[in-house]
């Protein structure tokens, strides 16, 4: 409204000076109509409680349980409750380090823009294994996943003997 408002008010005085000029009252002046634009940006904040370190957002990004026992499947997902999809760099943007923030472990994904519909939601397993195949030890973990819209999550385990 503020826009229109000032576009027409740029017009009028632009048209005002031109008629000004014509009538040979401003001969030697010259003036310049400036017109600025104004952006509003909205943003809606949910926040949500989680025992997961992530981002305030809308995605809530959590693994089923906190423990797994030596060799269990670690599972995790990233849940979508928001507005619009979450977009996904890749089918498995994810990876895992170690205690001392080291990648450890990052799998093979297709190389394309997933998406995540909203009130839906994405899982995904980690075998325990490093990138080269050998099982980890005992300790915490940390895993990590990419969006191109929601950022960065994280979050740890702990596998147990």
């Amino acid at each position: 409204m503020l826009v229109l408002i000032g576009m027409i008010l740029g017009l009028m005085i632009g048209s005002v000076i031109t008629s000004l000029n014509f009538r040979g009252v401003a001969e030697t002046t010259s003036y310049k109509t400036v017109t600025r634009y104004i952006t509003e940006t909205v943003m809606k904040a949910t926040t949500y409680t989680a025992s997961t370190s992530q981002p305030s957002s809308c995605a809530i990004f959590k693994a089923l349980k906190d423990r797994f026992k030596l060799s269990e499947p670690v599972k995790f997902r990233l849940i979508n409750n928001c507005d619009e999809d979450l977009i996904l760099p890749n089918s498995a943007p994810w990876i895992i380090k170690d205690s001392r923030g080291e990648i450890i472990f990052s799998p093979i994904s297709l190389q394309v823009i997933t998406r995540i519909k909203p009130g839906s939601f994405r899982e995904w397993s980690w075998n325990q294994k490093d990138d080269h195949g050998r099982n980890v030890e005992p300790g915490t973990y940390y895993i990590e996943i990419k969006t191109l819209n929601q950022g960065t999550f994280k979050l740890s385990i702990k596998i147990m003997d």
